[in-house]
């Protein structure tokens, strides 16, 4: 690198790790917090996370410029210097004089960091893979084109939207990921030497990325990527979705023979054909002398066609299957009162908005049901005990309110 360049990427490097360590010292400002309500922020809170917030905005504006750009590195230095002092978001307004504050202080030790940096100091700085935000009009012009090649009428897309395209094709996101397919794609596109990629979120800012580190996955927002010839796409949805379009779709199938145990379903349909498939309940398990149990096999029942997705997880565990009887639920009754538990207490009052959240509310139901509930079998006693008799009563709130536990204050 020469010194623009390890300048500007010296001022990325800076704007990251100190986003991460204020993220970081944020996250643990809230812990013991997070179910407190109504929430309201406290004086540490404010001078914490309008930190990371105006460095984000930072980022953004130093990653507009592209140091071939500059003549020399006084130029580079004052443009950056600039950015440091006026880069904007919608999350740096505040009226809060702590917020204001905390702010300024950041916007000037970046200033003063990049202002301090020597010849010496730029020869040590390591190189970060590439990443450029797009201009608004460059932005908008491919979007445009977007729409024109694929016939994107908005930010969501196939599956969630029809096309009319035929060589189009989604998949199911985890499995996808899970067995390869993200690394498969890359290694189709750099064999087309494609080595850099655009990525088009829904939100404000757009981004020209090194194909090494695109990362296919819904991370809060609806995702299309693609390069300049837009021949391909990949597009990854909030629905658990990834889709891929053009010769990258005919030769990922071509050459990734599990493609189509991959393809995309309803989150509800791939949700309850992965529980009934890996089976109900487990029937047997033979356990060592360290309490180490292994699975022998599973029962799994049989009004349900086979399904690869449970088929492949019953491999990976290397366990047996036992089928029950038709229209039979008795014989796996523990699971099936469970199911209807979860559904009663849980799914039923719910609006789940795909895959990633209906997870996450099970997740919060099964930490309810494990560890909050009175138990019958334990004398309605709580499966890890009740805590001190004295003390004044806690209320324990998850899903919103939805489900409630109580306990005494240590």
């Amino acid at each position: 690198m020469d010194d623009v360049d390890a300048l500007h990427t010296a001022a990325r490097r800076y704007c990251l790790t100190r986003y991460g360590y204020w993220t970081t010292r944020y996250a643990q400002l809230q812990k013991g917090r997070e179910h407190r309500m109504p929430y309201t922020y406290t004086a540490s809170d404010m001078d914490t996370f309008p930190r990371y917030q105006v460095l984000d905005a930072i980022l953004v504006e130093v990653e507009r410029f592209v140091p071939s750009d500059f003549d020399s590195l006084a130029e580079a230095l004052d443009l950056r210097v600039a950015a440091a002092e006026s880069a904007e978001s919608g999350f740096t307004r505040s009226e809060e004089p702590i917020e204001n504050k905390a702010m300024d202080e950041e916007r000037e030790q970046v200033a003063a960091y990049l202002g301090c940096l020597r010849s010496d100091d730029l020869i040590a700085i390591k190189p970060l893979p590439y990443r450029r935000t797009l201009g608004e009009s460059e932005a908008k012009e491919l979007h445009a084109r977007l729409s024109g090649a694929w016939g994107v009428a908005a930010d969501c897309w196939y599956p969630l939207a029809e096309t009319k395209r035929s060589d189009v094709e989604a998949f199911q996101a985890l499995s996808f990921l899970n067995d390869g397919g993200g690394n498969h794609l890359r290694l189709l596109l750099e064999e087309r030497g494609v080595e850099r990629v655009f990525a088009l979120p829904e939100g404000e800012h757009h981004w020209e990325l090194e194909l090494e580190s695109v990362e296919w996955i819904y991370a809060g927002e609806e995702t299309f990527w693609s390069d300049q010839t837009l021949d391909w796409v990949v597009y990854a949805s909030h629905e658990n979705s990834i889709t891929v379009g053009g010769w990258l779709l005919s030769e990922l199938q071509s050459s990734w023979p599990n493609w189509r145990s991959r393809v995309w379903r309803t989150p509800f349909d791939e949700w309850t054909l992965r529980r009934r498939a890996l089976g109900e309940r487990v029937e047997r398990r033979s356990c060592s002398d360290d309490d180490t149990c292994v699975v022998e096999y599973h029962v799994q029942r049989r009004d349900l066609q086979d399904h690869p997705t449970g088929r492949d997880a019953l491999l990976m565990l290397r366990s047996g299957l036992v089928r029950t009887s038709l229209h039979a639920p008795n014989m796996s009754s523990i699971a099936e009162r469970f199911v209807l538990t979860v559904k009663t207490e849980c799914l039923n009052e719910l609006i789940l908005f795909g895959y990633p959240h209906l997870e996450r509310c099970l997740a919060e139901f099964a930490g309810h049901y494990n560890s909050e509930r009175p138990n019958q079998g334990l004398g309605n006693e709580l499966i890890h005990g009740g805590g001190d008799d004295c003390g004044d009563v806690v209320v324990r709130e998850r899903l919103g309110g939805l489900l409630r536990s109580y306990h005494r204050a240590a």
